[in-house]
């Protein structure tokens, strides 16, 4: 678990420094300059789903047994959150001066569906503050994905950026089904509109 935690500060640490890398404004002898008018944000969440079942060592206990730390939550996704705040912390200690503003959000009822981030977003929406990039949970450490790799890997997720509703209506005159006078059915008609956005949705992931 160790190693893990390392690894994801690791991986939060170097899109970090990309982020200098393409914002930085570097003089000699002078430190960054401030790009106000940039933002990212670095999210994750720190509730847990319950705790059912039968556990080996007491589910919020935090435990360290056997090279591992025991608990609810101990991988989804508390190891980000760590490391985001570890990298930070680190960066901020070191004299580390962001050249654009750095968002740490976190929710405290994600498995729910709650408030907390429908809130977040409407206290941004009020300041009118917008974002270049966000980070988010991403994919796991795993053992090696494909022949000709003999390490673990840590899969950087692209997928989740977000969701879309699309209400469709179709009318119909009332009537017995038999005296329609339409061809299509508001069924079949329903179908052409669905067909083509899930189309475009397969065309655009077919990119990943």
């Amino acid at each position: 678990m160790k190693w893990l935690i390392i690894l994801e500060g690791i991986l939060v640490c170097f899109f970090l420094l990309l982020l200098v890398r393409a914002g930085m404004c570097r003089q000699r002898g002078r430190k960054l300059c401030q790009k106000t008018a940039k933002n990212v944000m670095l999210m994750s969440r720190h509730d847990v789903v319950a705790a059912e079942g039968e556990w080996k060592y007491p589910p919020f206990s935090g435990q360290i047994a056997e090279n591992c730390i025991w608990g609810r939550g101990t991988v989804d996704t508390k190891t980000p959150l760590f490391a985001e705040f570890s990298a930070l912390e680190e960066l901020l200690k070191d004299g580390w001066n962001p050249p654009c503003n750095v968002y740490l959000v976190s929710s405290h009822n994600e498995e729910i569906a709650g408030d907390g981030v429908p809130k977040v977003l409407s206290w941004l929406q009020d300041k009118k503050i917008t974002f270049d990039w966000i980070l988010d949970e991403g994919g796991a450490v795993i053992d090696a994905p494909m022949s000709g790799i003999n390490c673990k890997c840590a899969m950087l997720a692209v997928h989740e950026k977000g969701r879309y509703t699309v209400r469709i209506k179709a009318l119909q005159q009332a009537g017995h089904s038999s005296l329609a006078k339409q061809v299509k059915t508001p069924a079949a008609r329903m179908a052409g509109p669905i067909t083509e956005i899930e189309k475009k949705i397969c065309s655009a992931l077919a990119g990943f």
